[in-house]
């Protein structure tokens, strides 16, 4: 297979910068070439699992040929594999491969794992995350972590426009092994990469 397509319904923008690079990276990492199309819901899980919906519906009429492989990127808001196990309820049988990207609590949390990867960014590192089911908790820790390393920065998007560079620098392995969410996503991810390669 050449260019692996692929879709990425993400609940809001963190979702989309932070998911979207690690797509790169992992598709990097297997020397696979993707082309991503992002497609950002509003209104949260509820409207995420919608769109979903209608997306496979579309597919399953032929409406939508252009993909070979679904992202769903939506947070757990602290309910973990109940989140997963309510989007795969929520669909039939998907006729293209579906990942899932479910981070737990909130995709921000993600970019606090590897305090290396913040000082390559920051000139400073950051303290390791907690696991706290708080609203907006790691939202604020990201911006208090990129002022505190730099106290002339103040992102206008709370530390979302440097995800890129701080997935860029992430040793991936070594937050997988310290954050299940994480890790869940990309072996999935991997999985169904390497499956679409072989495809002919």
């Amino acid at each position: 297979m050449g260019t692996i397509r692929i879709t990425l319904l993400a609940e809001d923008l963190g979702n989309e910068e932070v998911i979207g690079g690690l797509i790169h990276r992992v598709s990097e990492g297997l020397s696979l070439e993707v082309s991503l199309k992002p497609m950002r819901t509003r209104g949260g899980h509820g409207r995420v699992k919608t769109e979903l919906k209608r997306f496979m519906e579309g597919v399953s009429r032929g409406e939508i040929p252009d993909s070979d492989l679904v992202v769903l990127a939506t947070d757990a808001n602290c309910k973990g594999n109940r989140r997963r196990k309510e989007i795969l309820e929520s669909i039939s049988t998907p006729k293209i491969p579906l990942v899932l990207a479910v981070p737990d609590p909130h995709v921000e949390r993600w970019l606090l794992l590897d305090s290396h990867a913040f000082k390559a960014v920051f000139g400073r590192g950051c303290r390791a995350p907690d696991q706290k089911c708080l609203k907006d908790r790691y939202k604020d820790a990201l911006r208090d972590s990129i002022r505190t390393a730099d106290p002339g920065l103040n992102p206008p998007l709370g530390g979302l426009e440097y995800a890129a560079d701080l997935i860029e620098a992430m040793d991936i392995q070594a937050c997988r092994e310290i954050e299940e969410s994480l890790n869940k996503f990309v072996a999935e991810l991997e999985g169904a990469l390497r499956l679409l390669s072989h495809r002919t």
